[in-house]
């Protein structure tokens, strides 16, 4: 076995012990995720004015803005071009933080600038090895960390943080009528 077959198999070793070491860090970033409050009362303790959120109202509607004001009872968002509004507590079934992807993109090209300095550092008397971290380094585990990082961030800084109590349904009994050319006959639905 020559020294340069053992150096292209260190440089494989590596790549997959970085490309491993960034999963790991995503993974690990996903488990933090915020906790969802189901009261408006645990919601004031979370929510902080200024933050950006994602509002949606009994009828399904969404407004995306900025939080002008939170009480016990209400909650203010500032939205762009004069579109703010107030919500009753009773009149909001979600809330979830929007994030930009930018902070997500630097912390992950970060990441993987120092998982590819660390791979150089240990490397660079290692020959063929020494060429791929050079040359992975200089753009592969930057790029791949900022998109880890971009993922990661969507998966996680978009989480629902305040999901309404749900309403008590009514139960109820719908039928319907089928009619067929040749035939027919009722769909029956209950609901409780």
């Amino acid at each position: 076995m020559s020294i340069r077959s053992i150096g292209a198999g260190a440089w494989r070793t590596d790549l997959v012990l970085a490309l491993m070491s960034n999963l790991v860090w995503a993974q690990e970033a996903n488990k933090e995720t915020e906790k969802t409050v189901r009261s408006f009362e645990e919601l004031q303790t979370i929510l902080k004015v200024g933050q950006k959120v994602a509002v949606t109202d009994d009828r399904g509607g969404e407004i995306k803005g900025k939080v002008g004001e939170l009480t016990a009872s209400s909650l203010v968002v500032l939205a762009p071009v004069n579109r703010n509004r107030t919500f009753t507590k009773d009149s909001i079934t979600k809330i979830r933080r929007t994030d930009s992807s930018w902070n997500g993109a630097l912390i992950g090209l970060g990441v993987g600038a120092a998982i590819a300095a660390a791979g150089i550092k240990s490397s660079i008397y290692q020959g063929e090895a020494a060429y791929f971290w050079v040359f992975a380094g200089s753009w592969l585990f930057p790029t791949v960390g900022a998109i880890t990082g971009v993922v990661v961030d969507k998966q996680t800084g978009n989480d629902p943080i305040y999901l309404a109590p749900s309403r008590a349904s009514q139960p109820s009994v719908t039928v319907s009528p089928w009619l067929v050319n040749g035939g027919g006959g009722v769909s029956v639905s209950v609901r409780f």
